[in-house]
């Protein structure tokens, strides 16, 4: 807020770009109270230094106005950026548990070919062999085949769960917008 023009000797615009130009990046909105032209001018030069605006307000009636209009944009930045962490915690969740689900069957598995693979190898080498070699390598891959299906299923489960979350979200956005 300002009640004019700079009186202390100093650049506020040369500051203004200087504090940007670093990490800090803040937005400065300048309210003004009556101010002639001029030094409305210079407060609307530092303000856009700083990516904000100028605003010149005259009456107490106008800076109530403004203030809610000011109240408004921040509930609308709030509620957007709830939404969108809702909608992210959202698809996170859903791949991680997708990814969960696959690498559990594949770790599964792996160890059951593993398992069989060596115990098919014991036995040979023990002068055992199995006549049903191929059969129980055919059951096994079906058993696989049926677990990557469920998986495929509980992923197409999880990402329409999702997609009807998504827009759960945003339809309860759009009330409160």
């Amino acid at each position: 807020m300002s009640d004019g023009e700079e009186t202390c000797g100093g650049d506020p615009v040369a500051v203004a770009r200087r504090i940007n130009g670093g990490r800090t990046r803040a937005i400065v909105n300048i309210i003004g109270f009556n101010l002639p032209a001029g030094e409305a001018a210079k407060l609307t030069a530092v303000a856009h230094a700083r990516g904000g605006g100028f605003v010149n307000l005259s009456k107490e009636a106008e800076l109530a106005r403004y203030t809610a209009q000011v109240r408004e944009s921040i509930r609308r930045t709030d509620n957007a950026v709830a939404t969108s962490i809702a909608k992210t915690d959202n698809n996170v969740a859903t791949s991680i548990a997708i990814t969960d689900a696959e690498t559990c069957v594949s770790i599964l598995a792996t160890d059951e070919d593993t398992a069989m693979s060596i115990d098919l190898t014991h036995r040979d080498t023990a002068g055992r062999p199995v006549a049903f070699r191929e059969e129980a390598k055919a059951l096994l891959k079906a058993r696989h085949d049926a677990l990557k299906a469920k998986v495929e299923a509980y992923r197409d489960r999880l990402n329409k769960a999702e997609a009807e979350a998504e827009r759960s979200i945003d339809s309860a956005a759009s009330t409160v917008r």
